[in-house]
């Protein structure tokens, strides 16, 4: 290689080194900002109302939880700081989401935000999300949000909640539930309308043995 060659690489490489250097300064002053700035854009109060309820959720049962770590490891105890970091940088560099790495706590803050009295108007809709993830992250755990999420989720046909869900699609309580019908179930919750087992049953049938096939 020639000097030039040696020097165009010697500079190509600095510069890598700042571009990542800034990033990872960038992403910790925007996590650092979230953790302790939602105080002044969420109300406390509710905060605390929504936690308690969170944190006295019923828990699933162990053949539930068995299914879902199977499917989904990890992603039942992921923190906000391994979503936000570790996905921040697989978007960067390999340009793929963090879907599989999404923290319970911000899936049921990206639900839930918009059912909380705000002191301050938002003008951008999923940083309300955000600064509630980090409010939920203080106060409770990821497994307690799942818990939460679970028994409250929206489902199709006025059911909510994982036990009327249950009820209604497979006539039995969740405890009860085969390994295939949790699948179901846990499809259901990626999209209740896309792979509706009443009216896309050659759909959820695809998606379920897709799943079960990945166990």
């Amino acid at each position: 290689m020639t000097r030039r060659g040696k020097n165009l690489l010697f500079i190509a490489v600095r510069l890598t080194a700042y571009v990542c250097c800034l990033f990872l300064i960038s992403i910790i002053t925007i996590f650092l900002w979230f953790k302790y700035a939602w105080p002044g854009y969420i109300d406390k109060g509710q905060v605390t109302v929504f936690t308690e309820e969170i944190n006295n959720s019923r828990s699933m049962p162990g053949n539930f939880y068995s299914v879902y770590d199977k499917l989904y490891p990890n992603q039942r105890h992921t923190r906000i700081i391994k979503t936000y970091t570790i996905g921040s940088l697989r978007i960067l560099l390999t340009s793929k989401d963090y879907r599989d790495i999404m923290s319970p706590t911000m899936h049921l803050s990206q639900r839930a935000y918009i059912n909380i009295d705000y002191r301050r108007e938002m003008k951008i809709p999923w940083a309300s999300s955000v600064y509630l993830s980090f409010a939920l992250d203080r106060y409770t755990t990821p497994e307690k949000c799942f818990d939460y999420y679970v028994n409250n989720y929206e489902f199709l046909y006025n059911q909510k909640g994982i036990d009327n869900a249950s009820s209604w699609y497979y006539k039995k309580t969740t405890g009860s539930l085969t390994d295939t019908e949790i699948i179901g179930l846990i499809i259901l919750m990626e999209n209740p309308v896309l792979y509706d087992p009443i009216r896309s049953p050659e759909r959820y049938e695809r998606r379920v043995n897709e799943l079960m096939n990945r166990r």
